[in-house]
C-alpha cells in the first residue's frame, strides 16, 4: 500500500549545512560592511570657529579702538563660540580658563587648534550596557515630555527596566551590540589615523627645526606630539 505523505519522514534539505555556512558568511559580510562614521569624527580646523560679531558689536569695537595708535586685541572666546568646537577643544579651553583666565585660555586654544589641525576628533564612546542605552532613551523622552528629569524619574526608569520581559530587554541588548560594533569600527579607524597623523606631525616639526621633545614642549606650553600621547584625548 502506498504510504501517505503524512507518514513520510520529514526530508532534510540536502544543502542544510551549506545554507548554514551561507548564513554565517552573510553575517560576516554584514559586519564587514560597517564603515567608520566620519561625520562623528570631524577633523580639527587650524582656526577656532566663532560666531560673527553683530553690526552693533562691530560698531562698538570700532568706537573703542578708533585711534590709530590703538591695537585691536585678539578675541576672547565666549560660550556661543566654543559650543561650535569639537568636544576635546572645548574641554582644553575650559580647563585653561579654570587654571588661568579666559584671555590666557583664548590665546592658548588658538595655538592648540594650529598644533592639532587635521587630527580627527575621537569618536563618541559607546554606552556601558544595554541598560545605559535604555536609560538614555527614556531620559530623553521624559525630558521632552516634562521639561526636566529628576532623581525620582531616574529611579522610575530603573523600575521600568526591571519590569520588562526578557524579549523586551533583548531589543535594547541588540541595539547595544550594534552600537558597540560600530564604535569599535570608528575607534579602530581613529586610532590608526591618529597615529599616522602624529608621525607626520613629528616629521614636519623635525624638518622645520621646531621642538619635538615632550618635556620641553610642556615647559613651553606646547602640546605632546608623540603618537601615543594622542590616545588620551578620546577619554576627555
Amino acid at each position: 500500500m502506498k504510504r501517505s505523505n503524512d507518514d513520510e519522514p520529514a526530508k532534510q534539505p540536502a544543502d542544510s549545512g551549506e545554507s548554514t555556512k551561507k548564513q554565517k558568511v552573510n553575517d560576516d559580510d554584514e559586519e564587514e560592511e560597517l564603515q567608520p562614521q566620519l561625520d562623528l569624527m570631524p577633523k580639527i580646523p587650524a582656526i577656532p570657529q566663532v560666531v560673527p560679531l553683530t553690526e552693533e558689536e562691530q560698531a562698538e569695537l570700532k568706537r573703542k579702538y578708533r585711534h590709530t595708535w590703538q591695537t585691536v586685541p585678539k578675541p576672547t572666546y565666549r560660550s556661543k563660540d566654543y559650543n561650535l568646537w569639537p568636544k576635546v577643544a572645548f574641554t582644553v579651553y575650559r580647563s585653561q580658563v579654570n587654571i588661568q583666565n579666559s584671555g590666557y585660555a583664548s590665546e592658548y586654544i588658538r595655538h592648540w587648534f594650529t598644533e592639532h589641525a587635521g587630527l580627527r576628533e575621537p569618536p563618541p564612546k559607546a554606552p556601558r550596557s544595554a541598560y545605559s542605552e535604555y536609560h538614555r532613551i527614556k531620559k530623553r523622552e521624559m525630558f521632552e515630555e516634562n521639561g526636566k528629569f529628576t532623581t525620582k524619574d531616574n529611579k522610575k526608569v530603573g523600575t521600568m527596566w526591571k519590569a520588562l520581559t526578557e524579549d523586551e530587554q533583548k531589543v535594547y541588548h541588540d541595539i547595544y551590540d550594534k552600537i558597540v560594533a560600530q564604535y569599535n569600527v570608528n575607534n579602530d579607524f581613529w586610532e590608526a589615523e591618529a597615529e599616522e597623523w602624529g608621525k607626520k606631525k613629528v616629521q614636519q616639526l623635525k624638518e622645520s627645526g621646531e621642538e619635538t621633545d615632550p618635556e620641553k614642549r610642556v615647559k613651553r606650553f606646547l602640546s605632546h606630539l608623540s603618537a601615543a600621547d594622542f590616545y588620551y584625548y578620546k577619554w576627555w
